[in-house]
Order: structure tokens, then sequence, then C-alpha cells
């Protein structure tokens, strides 16, 4: 297809399904991967650091180590799978969690689940839409990237400045277009919540590109949360154990239920 004579990036006009056929073909694949990330995360209220050991294999189990950035101490762990999320708080007291994945999305104010997740972590596609050809492409002249939309370029604008709603969830995915790789990804669902996934410092590992910085943004009314994250010490496709255990007397973690609609 053709460049417009106004596009400033001089970027070629492209229809969806070859973005996302590139898109796809470069996504970061693994078996086994392993690797420690320095967190910030912050809320309304509060900023804390603290360092993970990341442990995955794919499609199977996400296990996450959580230790004091100072000294080194266990603060936390979890393991995840595809339909069941522990976690174990050991400071400042020993709290247990375990059932589905409503603790997660209780934490990062947006619905989540384990494929969702997985591809976060590690820049891939994480999509709710099942038709690829609801999808839009646009370029972003300001970005000089792909963006692929559940909705229209014109109506992404307004929904995003605030001027109109959405009724229906939106999600939008901006891409390089030289590595295909993903740089940003929203999620804006009815109910005003939003959630975005931002990559950078995009280098190799082994011979697949991979962001080692992302930052996760989660906003729904009166809540906000951010996720800063810094990945180092990558190793890829090397069988990984997930020591785990609840201990028999842990105070339970209770998850605070939304109230009725209409009281």
């Amino acid at each position: 297809m053709d460049t417009s004579a106004n596009d400033r990036c001089h970027m070629e006009r492209r229809l969806p399904k070859p973005i996302i056929a590139d898109m796809w073909k470069n996504e970061f694949h693994f078996n086994w991967m392993s690797a420690k990330m320095n967190c910030e995360a912050s809320n309304d209220s509060a900023t804390m650091s603290f360092n993970v050991m990341l442990r995955m294999r794919k499609d199977s189990i996400i296990w996450m180590n959580v230790t004091d950035p100072v000294v080194g101490i266990p603060v936390a762990r979890a393991l995840i799978s595809r339909d069941s999320v522990k976690f174990v708080q050991f400071l400042p007291e020993e709290r247990c969690f375990e059932g589905d994945f409503a603790y997660l999305s209780s934490l990062l104010q947006t619905d989540i689940d384990f494929d969702m997740l997985q591809a976060l972590l590690v820049g891939n596609s994480a999509t709710f839409y099942t038709d690829d050809e609801k999808l839009k492409a646009s370029i972003n002249q300001d970005s000089c990237e792909y963006v692929l939309s559940t909705v229209r370029k014109r109506k992404l604008k307004k929904v995003l400045d605030g001027s109109i709603t959405s009724p229906d969830p939106l999600q939008t995915i901006s891409i390089d277009p030289s590595t295909f790789k993903i740089m940003r990804i929203l999620f804006l669902d009815a109910g005003n919540r939003s959630f975005t996934a931002d990559y950078s410092d995009f280098s190799k590992e082994d011979t697949l590109v991979f962001p080692h910085h992302a930052v996760f943004f989660g906003k729904s009314p009166g809540k906000t949360a951010r996720l800063d994250v810094t990945y180092n010490k990558v190793k890829l496709n090397q069988p990984l154990e997930f020591p785990f255990s609840i201990p028999d007397d842990c105070k339970p973690i209770i998850l605070q239920q939304a109230p009725p609609q209409g009281h």
C-alpha cells in the first residue's frame, strides 16, 4: 500500500491482518524463563521498592519470590497456574491467599487471567478480542508507530481525551514498525477502568528481542496502581523448580466484596 504524502513518519499504511501476523511472528517465545525484576510499586497512598525472582513455564506456571531490596530477606512468594493464585506474605505478618484471579485483578485494577499475565510479563499481545476482523489499523503520527484498535482512530481519540465514553470494552496495541514489538497496550472497560503497559529498553536475549523495562498502570474510579519493572539476568529454556507451600496456621487474606448493585 502507498505511503500518504502527508505522512511525516513515512510509514506504509497496512491492513490489520498483516500487522498482526508480523506482531505474532516477532513475539517473545520461550518454554522456560527466569529473570530478576527490580520493582517499584505505588498506589494512591504509598510507594515501595522490592526485588522479584521470576520463573515461568510457558502456559503452565508463573512463580515469583519477592525480597527486600536492601537486606534481601523474603517478603512474599506467589505460585500462579492457569486456574489458581496462591500467595504467601511473610512480612510484616504472615498472611496467605489461595483462590482465583480476583486477588491479582484487585491489585492491578483490571480483570486478568493467566494468559494475559504471562503475555504482559514478556511484552506479548494480551487480547480480549477473538475476531481479528474487528481490529482497525492506523498510524500514530506522534510516535510513528502502528496502532491496532477495536475502534476507529477518530473515535479512539475522543475516548482517550474524555470527550466521549465507550459503552464497550476497548483495546489498543502500539507496535514498532521496524521490529513489530509491542510498545504499549491499553485496555479500557465500560466501567471506566483502564490498564496500560508500556515497554522500552529492547535488546536481545539469545536471538529474541525482549523489553527490559516495563511500566504497568491501572486506574479505576478513585483508585490507581503503578508498577515499574526493570528486568535483568534473563535466562531461557533451562528447566526450573517452583518451591511453594502454604503454612497450616497462616492467616488468610480476605478480599473485600463489592456491594450489591442498588445498595
